[in-house]
């Protein structure tokens, strides 16, 4: 369930922050640069607002998972660190003498919330648009110019996974092991592709395309 924490109540020890944490700290600029609100719109519809214990905001859940980014730490060493490290509480908008959620609350968190290919786009539409805002992007002529040096973490895309002659050559594998089991004797008669190399799908000869064609015609035999 998720109402009331929605808004933070800040008590008198907030005003550590200021002697603790100096302007220029990473941190302290991110937080005050980046509008993370916008995290807690984006995943609302993923909880209920009348059934289960009142949730942690979204908003604090994803800083954890960023501040677990940057400090390659463990989920019960960085729930650790952030009991002591006054910068972290800054971070995540909460009182110096809060008590930070489980770890386990983290990695649920991780893995309920935010594990789906739909918010990690959104994640990247909001970047795309922060960085336009701050300027190290522009938008001429319908397309976007860098206008400065970004150091990005690549992820795994779900296009262009294989290139082709490894891909055709994993396909060719999954098709001989099929044959294999309607007909043994066809394991010394069909042509391996352990010496088809990147080079054979280009040109005329199309090498791996004539061997998988090759197989298809044993196939269709059978």
């Amino acid at each position: 369930m998720i109402n009331q924490q929605l808004s933070f109540n800040f008590n008198e020890y907030y005003s550590l922050y200021e002697e603790v944490v100096s302007d220029n700290h990473f941190l302290r600029r991110l937080h005050d640069d980046v509008d993370f609100d916008q995290i807690t719109k984006v995943l609302l519809p993923k909880y209920s607002a009348t059934m289960g214990r009142t949730a942690y905001s979204p908003t604090y859940m994803f800083k954890l998972c960023l501040l677990k980014v940057m400090t390659d730490l463990s989920d019960v060493d960085l729930i650790e660190e952030v009991r002591v490290n006054m910068a972290y509480k800054f971070f995540l908008d909460i009182n110096p003498n809060d008590v930070p959620c489980d770890a386990t609350t983290l990695c649920k968190f991780r893995r309920q919330r935010i594990g789906d290919k739909n918010f990690l786009d959104t994640l990247l539409a909001m970047t795309l648009e922060f960085a336009e805002q701050k300027g190290i992007k522009k938008r001429i002529d319908g397309k976007f110019i860098v206008q400065g040096i970004i150091d990005a973490t690549h992820t795994e895309s779900e296009f262009n996974c294989y290139r082709p002659v490894p891909a055709l050559k994993g396909f060719a594998r999954k098709l001989r092991s099929a044959l294999y089991g309607i007909d043994e004797d066809l394991t010394e008669t069909l042509k391996k592709d352990k010496n088809i190399q990147s080079t054979d799908l280009q040109g005329r000869s199309n090498t791996v395309l004539n061997y998988l064609l090759s197989l298809k015609k044993t196939t269709q035999a059978i």
